[in-house]
């Protein structure tokens, strides 16, 4: 398998929703090489938005691997591509940034902050300024 076709299939089953990857999958257990009218099959077994460029994606990656997987290889590759990345979702988590509304710096005592990252470089100064603002406003 070429690094392109290796990426094409990681990228499908990052794109294409469940069902398709299951019906593109029985469509390649019955390829030995890609056929003709492998695009149609796929298509056909998971119309849908842009399905035909990614039909058309893969067939031409298939085609030019070499040396060429029979289709129960990329079958197997789309859906393990298709479980890790379900997997690795999961495990995802958003960065939200909020900042101050209004004119005054946001300052916030929270109990649960990490106390120490690996040098004191980024905790320990902003520790201090938290403790300067905290004189300033003349809370202790």
């Amino acid at each position: 398998m070429t690094p392109e076709l290796a990426r094409v299939l990681a990228r499908l089953a990052e794109e294409l929703p469940a069902r398709h990857i299951e019906a593109w999958a029985r469509v390649l257990h019955g390829y030995r090489a890609p056929g003709d009218d492998l695009e149609v099959r796929l298509i056909e077994a998971g119309p849908g938005v842009a399905v035909g460029a990614r039909a058309a994606r893969l067939a031409r990656a298939w085609r030019e691997s070499s040396p060429r997987p029979a289709g129960d290889a990329l079958a197997l590759a789309l859906e393990t591509g298709a479980v890790m990345h379900a997997r690795h979702a999961g495990r995802q988590t958003d960065v939200v940034v909020s900042g101050p509304l209004g004119d005054r710096p946001a300052v916030r005592h929270t109990g649960a902050v990490v106390t120490d990252d690996h040098q004191g470089q980024r905790i320990g100064p902003a520790r201090r300024e938290l403790r300067r603002l905290r004189r300033e406003r003349g809370r202790p």
